[in-house]
């Protein structure tokens, strides 16, 4: 229902700058974007609305900017990893290809142990209980 809404106002949004021959910058869309999908995806995953409203009200009231450098320490090395992995979506297709080649021309015994080391990452990300699908809790 929440999505339906947000294509509404967008359908809305995009009639008016029509009408007033405006427009925003992409990045205001990007931001409005990530901020509604973020608040639904609260809404979606509380249990209850008490506990919705309750994150809300943190993420509202109870941020401290003293908080930030701890977080920060404590999670180093998971947000370098995800610096990581996000940048890979930056590397030009021609600089993938280049990267592709030289595994195929490494030797086996590299690539079994890239493969290793893979797995044993995976394992290493993997939670020690399964997450039930998400739309088995209706």
């Amino acid at each position: 229902g929440l999505h339906g809404l947000a294509l509404i106002s967008n359908k809305l949004f995009n009639e008016i700058e029509e009408l007033f021959n405006f427009s925003l910058p992409k990045w205001i869309g990007w931001v409005l974007t990530f901020i509604f999908i973020n608040l639904t995806w609260i809404l979606f995953r509380a249990n209850d609305m008490e506990c919705a409203q309750s994150i809300l009200f943190r993420i509202t009231n109870a941020f401290s900017p003293e908080t930030i450098i701890p977080i920060l320490t404590v999670y180093k090395q998971t947000l370098i990893i995800i610096a990581l992995g996000y940048s890979l979506h930056w590397i030009s297709k021609k600089r993938e290809d280049q990267f592709v080649e030289l595994f195929i021309k490494t030797p086996a015994i590299i690539k079994v142990f890239s493969i290793v080391i893979f797995i044993v990452l995976v394992y290493q990300f993997t939670s020690t209980s399964v997450q039930p699908f998400i739309y088995f809790k209706f």
